[in-house]
């Protein structure tokens, strides 16, 4: 058996990665085993342990954080098919046997491609932080949120006016 990480899975631009025995490294430098390039990345953000028996993520105290099927991690071990968020870069694992080639059932495969991607669409749901918009004029800064102008505005308005 082998494994690979396929970094945004069930889209056209899905990229798998092969693991090897031993720290597999991910990350924005070139350096890692599995490296790419994206800003909310660290230069080593996490690390794939594979030994005898055990599969180990853990997370290089990145800035953005890893995550396992929507839980934030320190370590944790990893199965076959869990969903892996380094910063906004999503992965998933997967185990891979080695099959004869008359064993194929892809029937199967298509099933299970087709519950992976629905559960990696509900996983997706990473939502950006709204910012607020800024007025732009003076007049805007002392409306209210209901686009009506508030009273001192209006009173500052009318002796202004009678100044003139």
């Amino acid at each position: 058996m082998f494994y690979q990480l396929l970094c945004r899975p069930h889209t056209a631009s899905e990229i798998v990665f092969p693991l090897h025995w031993g720290q597999n490294t991910i990350g924005r430098s070139p350096g890692n085993a599995v490296t790419v390039n994206h800003t909310s990345l660290s230069r080593r953000h996490a690390e794939i342990a594979i030994s005898e028996g055990r599969l180990t993520l853990r997370d290089l105290n990145s800035l953005n954080g890893t995550f396992v099927n929507k839980v934030r991690i320190k370590q944790c071990e990893l199965q076959a098919g869990d969903f892996i968020a380094c910063g906004m870069v999503l992965f998933r694992f997967v185990a891979v046997e080695e099959v004869e080639v008359g064993e194929t059932h892809v029937g199967e495969m298509a099933a299970e491609d087709a519950v992976g991607a629905s559960i990696f669409r509900s996983l997706v749901t990473i939502r950006r932080p709204r910012l607020s918009r800024l007025p732009r004029s003076p007049s805007q800064r002392l409306s209210n949120r209901s686009g009506k102008k508030s009273r001192s505005c209006i009173s500052f308005r009318r002796s202004r006016t009678a100044l003139s």
